[in-house]
């Protein structure tokens, strides 16, 4: 089966950005290429342009030469595996600084009202529900990892802490049993 030449672009274009976040002259490669295709796609007018497979091949064969000459320098995998998991890890431990969430007054608190084995998107749920009525914003990272929040939740234990006996947990569902007012 022929794979349509925009598919097939589309596939190529997605491995050259994913290298292009490595190498600067890929990423011109990327920015000129997808210049080119979307000035072609405006001039059609939602058609496929005709010269779409010359666009295609040219940026083929730089992709091919960037790809060989990268692959020296970049193990593709490792680095795909550590910008993922590692820089994380380590933003994660530098916002923790120390911090045990199993030793926080807050954590102890949670678990009484939730059990210790609370899962963080019912308990992000109910921090938010939280947030939106006392006006606070939940960190990214504190949104992401279950350490985090519950760093978040000490520290913004006297804002947020009088409000979670409003809100049961039964295994991912969440309740709320008292209307959120300011005490």
């Amino acid at each position: 089966m022929a794979q349509n030449p925009s598919s097939s672009l589309l596939i190529q274009l997605t491995k050259l950005v994913d290298i292009a976040c490595f190498d600067e002259y890929t990423t011109k490669i990327v920015e000129t290429t997808l210049d080119r295709i979307s000035k072609q796609l405006i001039g059609c007018n939602g058609g496929i342009p005709t010269n779409l497979e010359d666009i295609q091949s040219e940026f083929k064969n730089k992709l091919e030469n960037t790809i060989e000459n990268s692959s020296e320098m970049i193990d593709y995998n490792s680095i795909m595996f550590r910008r993922g998991q590692s820089d994380d890890k380590e933003k994660v431990r530098k916002i923790l600084g120390g911090f045990d969430p199993s030793q926080s007054e807050a954590w102890k608190r949670i678990e009484e009202l939730y059990g210790q084995k609370v899962k963080q998107p019912p308990l992000l749920e109910i921090i938010n529900m939280i947030c939106n009525h006392v006006g606070l914003h939940v960190s990214r990272h504190a949104r992401r990892r279950k350490a985090v929040l519950i760093k978040w939740i000490h520290d913004n234990w006297k804002d947020i802490g009088q409000y979670l006996d409003y809100f049961v947990v039964d295994g991912d569902n969440v309740r709320q049993i008292k209307p959120l007012q300011s005490k």
